[in-house]
């Protein structure tokens, strides 16, 4: 196992899919919630590189569906981004007030 110090305060960011879901949802303090196009297909897997992009969005769409339904990742969230301008990420507001 690798090991470092770190100051007391340090902060540890942590980024990733599926990150809220029931075993890992207690570890975060902050979670945020980043919408960005996701009717859009994944990277990755062109022509001749793989998995046929095609199939491999659907079923990346498929896997974040169900996530969505089990984990309520949305609700979990801290702070909602809405990042589907790139250049002009704004914060949502969209508690029930």
């Amino acid at each position: 196992m690798l090991e470092h110090a770190v100051p007391e305060d340090a902060i540890l960011l942590v980024d990733g899919v599926f990150l809220n879901r029931s075993e890992l949802a207690g570890l975060w303090n902050y979670s945020i919630w980043l919408y960005s196009f996701p009717e859009r297909p994944v990277a990755g897997g062109g022509p001749g590189e793989g998995p046929d992009p095609v199939s491999h969005a659907t079923a990346s769409l498929t896997a974040h569906a169900l996530y969505e339904a089990e984990a309520h990742p949305r609700d979990a969230a801290v702070a909602i981004i809405d990042n589907s301008d790139v250049e002009h990420p704004r914060r949502v507001f969209a508690d029930a007030c």
